[in-house]
């Protein structure tokens, strides 16, 4: 650039000399230094007309081979020439991009701040009937109606997921999920039927085998149990009685949770279900029953319960999350260590219920895994002391059904802290 202002510098004082050179020969000064100054303002505008025209494309590139308009005209062009690469680039970007999403097998839609539709790839056409080319522009929540839908967006949060029917097929399941994508958001679509179906048929399979097997093993518990109260049985012979009738008594358990999980999976408690729960005194009523159960090995239990906090729930699986957190303390503690209940809003207004023992702890690796079925610690000291391995996976199932959560907190050494917490609005 200081090569071009050099250059427009020696012009000028060389008109600037050749005006007073003709001033001085023809004794017109000021006319002669007018004119040189017309003349270079002249072709000053000449060549910036010929630059404008080629900027908006009505004229070829000007030739202009020297002074600042030589290098204005310069730097354009390369900065055009970038620009017209990166302008490829993005062109490319953009298209592996969309060719990735057409090769999506979930339907995906991008929608603005406002909701309205800015692209979907084709899958978005097979599951919830939204087409790339006449729906862009559209409100997405206009075109899909589902309450199950209109919820995604009323929730407003990142990750927030929901299940619903394609409007194509009521066959087809989906799980949809929102996710935040610059000033708008991704709605994306799967399509879960084989997972439904192969879901279904195994809590159908579980339910059927669990009814089967629930008779024949109560009538085998109760023989067995006659049998062992015979007193001509040989002492070797009862004690296999009372052993064989304890095992059938632990079946007959495992086949009950089994039920009871079966009937809690997927669904939701409505408005209807429920009704006003003084936990406190359900809470207080169990551990004075737990204090005269045949499990109870002396461990103190302590409570911390705010009578005037109740919830509206179902009482009989609210009670059997008290149940199942009590007993799995009391199962997992020695008759020396400390057992608190407590039942209260936390912080931020939530009830929830919690069960702290003093007892060994649990190690982090399987703190994941405690609310999957049949998932043992320490699988022999379970059977022992009589667990199913099903009790905290009905937990879950019962919180999630009152929409709340299960939370663990437990260190090897510093003991364990199971709490139930449930949504502000299941208070009363």
């Amino acid at each position: 650039m200081q090569r071009a202002v050099s250059f427009e510098r020696s012009r000028l004082l060389l008109v600037l000399a050749t005006s007073v050179v003709l001033g001085g020969v023809t004794g017109y000064w000021a006319w002669c230094i007018a004119l040189g100054g017309f003349g270079l303002a002249a072709y000053q505008i000449r060549r910036g007309h010929d630059v404008a025209r080629w900027l908006t494309g009505t004229d070829a590139e000007p030739s202009v081979y020297e002074g600042l308009w030589a290098f204005i005209a310069s730097e354009i062009h390369r900065e055009r020439r970038q620009n017209t690469r990166q302008r490829r680039e993005i062109s490319r970007l953009l298209r592996r991009y969309r060719d990735s999403a057409e090769a999506l097998p979930d339907a995906a839609v991008l929608v603005d701040h406002q909701r309205q539709i800015q692209w979907a790839n084709r899958k978005a056409h097979d599951l919830l009937g939204i087409d790339n080319a006449t729906d862009r522009g559209q409100r997405v929540d206009n075109l899909l109606r589902d309450p199950a839908v209109q919820a995604l967006w009323q929730h407003n949060r990142p990750g927030a997921e929901t299940q619903a029917r394609s409007p194509q097929d009521e066959r087809v399941h989906l799980t949809l999920r929102l996710s935040r994508y610059g000033e708008g958001a991704l709605l994306v679509a799967q399509d879960v039927s084989a997972v439904m179906a192969a879901q279904e048929m195994r809590q159908t399979f579980v339910a059927n085998a669990s009814h089967e097997l629930r008779t024949p093993l109560t009538v085998v518990a109760g023989h067995l149990e006659l049998l062992a109260d015979d007193p001509a049985l040989p002492d070797h012979v009862e004690q296999s009685l009372q052993s064989a009738h304890r095992e059938a008594n632990r079946m007959l358990a495992i086949v009950e949770d089994l039920l009871t999980l079966t009937s809690l999976e997927n669904t939701h408690l409505s408005d209807a279900q429920s009704e006003p729960i003084a936990v406190a005194a359900e809470v207080s009523d169990l551990v004075e029953a737990t204090r005269l159960a045949e499990h109870y090995r002396g461990q103190t239990l302590s409570l911390d319960l705010d009578a005037g906090l109740c919830l509206r729930g179902r009482t009989t699986e609210v009670m059997s999350v008290v149940r199942n957190l009590v007993n799995n303390a009391l199962r997992h503690t020695e008759p020396e260590d400390d057992i608190s209940l407590r039942w209260s809003r936390d912080e931020v207004g939530r009830p929830t219920f919690s069960v702290t023992d003093t007892g060994t702890g649990i190690a982090p690796e399987h703190l994941a895994h405690l609310t999957e079925r049949f998932y043992r610690v320490d699988a022999g000291r379970s059977r022992d002391t009589g667990g199913t391995g099903l009790g905290l996976s009905i937990v879950k199932h019962i919180v999630s059904r009152h929409s709340g959560e299960l939370l663990i907190d437990s260190e090897p050494g510093r003991g364990s802290t199971f709490s139930a917490r449930f949504p502000p609005d299941r208070a009363c």
